[in-house]
């Protein structure tokens, strides 16, 4: 499964996922008109965390992260407060 932490988040989002694979794993944080707020990438292995700078320019409300590893997705949902 997928852990996203904290949430409600204030800067800096964490996702850690309990995967034996080694895919990379991308993030995108849309707002909830769809537009492409955030992205990030990068290697992953299992029990690691990714961050995800959110900074101040993303405005306080609810979020969806899209999550991909290989084949894998996700959709989460983040409140920024």
């Amino acid at each position: 499964g997928i852990e996203v932490f904290p949430n409600p988040v204030h800067d800096r989002l964490n996702v850690r996922m309990n995967s034996t694979k080694k895919d990379g794993l991308s993030l995108t944080l849309f707002d909830l008109s769809g537009k492409v707020v955030r992205q990030s990438s990068g290697p992953f292995e299992a029990g690691q965390s990714l961050e995800m700078e959110l900074g101040s320019s993303v405005a306080p409300g609810k979020y969806l992260l899209y999550l991909q590893s290989g084949s894998d997705r996700w959709f989460k949902s983040v409140v920024v407060e």
